[in-house]
């Protein structure tokens, strides 16, 4: 409806502002690289989703790096002193503030039980 154009997979590496072009790399998957500019009269990039190193190599994470917890408490599954919401934690829902507003709740009524 809006002409919107979503590029998954491809990772940003220079903006050209007042020429209105975003240029980016995009891995193939027999492992070449593709670059592709784009002009926009708009432009919202949103980095990969991914825990911070010091989680993704704590024994806090699962094995895909995110805080292991149970989605309904948001108590880890093996430190049950440890709670975690947000873009750590690995809830099905998107990492967002949003998201960490109807979390932040849900962690304080199990951290005070």
């Amino acid at each position: 409806k809006y002409a919107v154009d979503l590029n998954f997979s491809h990772r940003l590496v220079a903006v050209d502002g007042p020429g209105k072009r975003a240029t980016f790399l995009r891995t193939l998957p027999d492992g070449s690289s593709e670059t592709r500019i784009e002009v926009f009269d708009m432009l919202h990039v949103v980095p990969p989703q991914v825990a911070p190193d010091f989680i993704r190599e704590s024994p806090l994470a699962d094995s895909a790096g995110w805080v292991d917890v149970d989605p309904h408490t948001l108590r880890h599954r093996k430190y049950t002193n440890v709670h975690a919401l947000g873009d750590v934690a690995n809830t099905s829902n998107a990492k967002t503030a949003a998201a960490a507003r109807k979390q932040a709740p849900v962690v304080a009524n199990n951290v005070l039980v």
